[in-house]
């Protein structure tokens, strides 16, 4: 069995996956308080990036409030609570993690 290739995508393709409205009734109803799921990522390098937190659109220049992206890869996110020393946890694709006690 071939693997498969990582699919590459283009600046409109990407623009276009920002446009789409997501149904954030929806996700909140599945969240309990204080928990983040990651949705989707877009990985270019660690200063071009997007990702998709609770069904909301995030980017270096526009950063979830109270919420910490310490890193961001092709496949996970690392959050923390924008607090100083709070922990750093791993979120990977469709998991969530509790930030807040």
């Amino acid at each position: 069995m071939a693997e498969s290739e990582p699919a590459m995508i283009s600046e409109a393709e990407l623009k276009m996956l920002g446009s789409v409205p997501l149904k954030k009734d929806v996700t909140k109803n599945l969240l309990k308080k204080g928990e983040w799921r990651l949705d989707g990522i877009v990985f270019k390098d660690q200063k071009d990036w997007t990702v998709w937190l609770n069904g909301e659109q995030f980017t270096p220049t526009h950063l979830p409030a109270g919420i910490r992206i310490v890193d961001v890869c092709d496949e996970s996110v690392q959050l923390s609570l924008d607090e100083e020393g709070a922990p750093v946890k791993i979120l990977c694709l469709n998991y969530c993690v509790k930030l807040h006690a």
